[in-house]
C-alpha cells in the first residue's frame, strides 16, 4: 500500500465507497478532460472494477486519498497497468477544492516511490489529454518526461515516461 504523506492518507477502496466515487464521477469539472459525467450506476460499476483490480493485479490498484488533518475525501490515486502496453501507469483524480495545493504532486510522488520500491518497477508512464495543462505540469514536476502524442483509452493523449532509479 502507498505510504501516507505529510498531508494525505491512503487506503483501499471498499464497496461502501460508492458515494465517494460518484462524487468525483458526477462533477463536470473533474470529468472535463476524462470522459462524460457518470451516473450512480456507472460509478458503482467503476468501484467494482477498482475492487477487482486488487485481486487481478496484486500490489497495484486504486487508493482513495483523504486530507490527513480532516479525513476529508479528496480523490484517488492509482498505480496500474496501462492497458495498451502493460507498463506501470500513474493516475489520479482529485475534487476541485483540492486543486492548486500541490496535493496531486505530493500524492503522485508517493505513488512513484511505491511503484519503484514496492513493485520494483523499472519505469513508469502516465497519460494526459494535452489540453489538461495542469495534469501535464504535475507529471513534469514529478520528473516525467514527455515522449509523444498517441492514442490511449481511445483518446489522443500526451504520453510521459519516468525511469526508475538505477
Amino acid at each position: 500500500m502507498i505510504p501516507h504523506t505529510e498531508r494525505i492518507t491512503f487506503r483501499k477502496f471498499k464497496m461502501s465507497d460508492v458515494p465517494l466515487v460518484h462524487q468525483l464521477n458526477s462533477d463536470p469539472r473533474v470529468m472535463h478532460h476524462i470522459q462524460e459525467v457518470r451516473d450512480l450506476e456507472e460509478s458503482t460499476a467503476d468501484l467494482e472494477r477498482y475492487l477487482n483490480y486488487y485481486d487481478q493485479y496484486p500490489g497495484y490498484g486504486y487508493w482513495p486519498a483523504f486530507f490527513r488533518s480532516s479525513q476529508q475525501f479528496m480523490g484517488w490515486f492509482v498505480v496500474k497497468k496501462l492497458p495498451e502496453t502493460e507498463e506501470c501507469e500513474l493516475g489520479y483524480r482529485l475534487l476541485p477544492e483540492f486543486w492548486g495545493q500541490n496535493l496531486a504532486t505530493e500524492g503522485s510522488k508517493a505513488c512513484i516511490d511505491y511503484a519503484f520500491e514496492g513493485l520494483a518497477a523499472t519505469h513508469m508512464v502516465a497519460v494526459a489529454v494535452p489540453e489538461n495543462k495542469a495534469s501535464c505540469r504535475v507529471l513534469e514536476k514529478c520528473g516525467f518526461e514527455f515522449q509523444k502524442i498517441d492514442t490511449f483509452y481511445q483518446t489522443q493523449c500526451a504520453y510521459y515516461r519516468l525511469d526508475g532509479p538505477l
